[in-house]
């Protein structure tokens, strides 16, 4: 695998892993070997790129950006990779955008969604994996949707430096 971003190039070589009945291989931990960090870590480069230092961005330009976000979009109302996407929308208000990455493994359902809610500045990036089948997301989507519904629960983290010299304001 090559890496390509600002600070150059970098190879990764490749892995074997025991390949198990039927040919599948067996990643530690299982799956694609990468964890839920590692997939949010890639959803955050891509949609949030002009945010991020050029030393966290991918190797890509605006278009191919476009494109990715494009394939990625929830296009489709009822489809069973919908499953955590379809609790979150219960939750959230018309016009919310969501853009997944969903994949299985033993058993395993998992889905990363980046969110953009309307009329908030806010985006959200939220992986859940559930055992025991797809519809084990839809009360998690359910309840995380209730919590990021209202973008005024969550303030904003705490700035450096001296407080603010308004002192009615409490």
């Amino acid at each position: 695998l090559l890496l390509r971003g600002a600070e150059g190039e970098r190879l990764l070589p490749a892995q074997n892993y025991p390949v198990g009945r039927r040919g599948q291989y067996h990643c530690p931990g299982g799956g694609t070997c990468a964890t839920l960090a590692d997939l949010v870590e890639g959803m955050r480069r891509i949609f949030l790129a002009p945010h991020l230092p050029l030393a966290e961005r991918y190797a890509l330009n605006a278009d191919h950006r476009a494109a990715i976000r494009e394939a990625l979009r929830v296009k489709r109302r009822y489809a069973q990779s919908l499953v955590f996407v379809q609790g979150l929308k219960r939750q959230l208000p018309k016009g919310t955008a969501f853009f997944h990455k969903y994949g299985y493994a033993s058993r395993w359902f998992t889905d990363v969604v980046y969110i953009e809610l309307p009329n908030s500045s806010r985006r959200w990036i939220i992986a859940a994996t559930g055992r025991s089948g797809r519809k084990s997301l839809v009360r998690a989507g359910r309840a995380i949707g209730e919590l990021i519904s209202d973008p005024n629960r969550f303030v904003d983290p705490p700035r450096s430096g001296p407080p603010p010299s308004n002192p009615s304001r409490d």
